[in-house]
């Protein structure tokens, strides 16, 4: 159910005159939603296991007043990997990122970060900090915390859940009534090789230290 959420939500966007492209960025084919107009430009990231359908109403609020541009990363929505390969590492999501905005730095983009989104967020401007002009993170993931063991063994359990209704009560505020409906999608998506093998390639160099988000 998941998949057939992500797809209506496809073609809502599009029979709404949402424009779909993609662009090319090392290997990988990169597809985009880009919407409302403005000098100003807002580029909204998703998180791990996500997909840019996620960001609708978000985009819906922005596009009043920004052109919006929402990308699915390689291998999550509709964006795929590299023929052959099953998996991306940490470091190839951060140099995808970098060539994926290098084409927009001279509008100095606003980029909104979720999670994994975020993380890449602040590494891309520790990277090129001229490529945008602020990133403005939620829940970003990757940052180093005091008791870095307690968080490493919530994330397994959370991992480790068999029921997709508890690991959406746990991300969510007020989690949708359809819950029961996309838990297994969710479920299954969190246990992909798309996303185990991306976390098993996370090194401590890659993990955000304080100063990184000073």
């Amino acid at each position: 159910m998941l998949e057939v959420a992500r797809q209506l939500a496809h073609y809502t966007l599009r029979m709404r005159g949402v424009g779909h492209h993609e662009q090319q960025v090392i290997g990988a084919t990169m597809r985009y939603y880009r919407m409302g107009k403005g000098p100003r430009l807002v580029i909204l990231l998703h998180g791990l296991g996500d997909s840019a359908t996620n960001w609708r109403a978000v985009a819906h609020g922005i596009q009043q007043h920004a052109e919006v541009i929402i990308p699915d990363l390689p291998g999550f929505g509709r964006s795929s990997l590299p023929t052959g390969d099953v998996f991306w590492p940490h470091r190839a999501y951060r140099k995808a990122l970098v060539e994926f905005l290098e084409p927009w730095a001279d509008r100095q983009p606003i980029i909104v970060g979720n999670s994994m989104g975020g993380w890449l967020s602040v590494q891309m401007m520790l990277d090129r900090p001229d490529l945008c002009q602020r990133a403005i993170l939620i829940n970003p993931g990757g940052v180093l915390v005091p008791e870095p063991e307690i968080a490493r063994e919530t994330f397994r359990e959370f991992l480790a859940t068999a029921d997709g209704r508890v690991i959406l009560a746990k991300l969510l505020h007020r989690p949708p009534q359809a819950i029961g409906l996309l838990a297994s999608g969710i479920e299954r998506q969190m246990r992909s090789p798309v996303v185990q093998q991306f976390l098993s390639t996370i090194e401590d160099a890659d993990i955000l230290l304080p100063a990184d988000l000073a």
